[in-house]
């Protein structure tokens, strides 16, 4: 889940990608069996999280004054926070992800 857009694989594979009319990531999680004689099964399920800069270290380039809106808000998983620069330009955030990460 990414704000209202939705992602469901099977084993890897996409199977639904949708935008919900709602905000989803934030709620709850179910699964259901639509209609009778349908043979679903369910296990083993799980919800994957592909935060890669999540409480990862940060440098910027500025920080809007009153130091509020620090670099590490940018990347601390919370969505009434932010990373807030200097009301000029060129200014720049660096986040140290780890490890050479595949980005889409």
């Amino acid at each position: 889940m990414q704000g209202t857009r939705i992602k469901v694989l099977l084993n890897g594979v996409l199977v639904n990608d949708y935008v919900s009319s709602r905000a989803v990531a934030t709620g709850h999680v179910g699964v259901q069996n639509d209609g009778a004689g349908l043979g679903i099964s369910y296990r083993n399920i799980r919800i994957k999280e592909e935060r890669f800069a999540y409480g990862r270290p940060v440098a910027v380039s500025s920080v809007e004054p009153g130091d509020v809106l620090v670099g590490a808000h940018a990347v601390d998983g919370d969505p009434a926070t932010r990373w807030g620069s200097a009301y000029a330009d060129p200014q720049w955030i660096s986040v140290d992800l780890g490890a050479v990460r595949p980005l889409t």
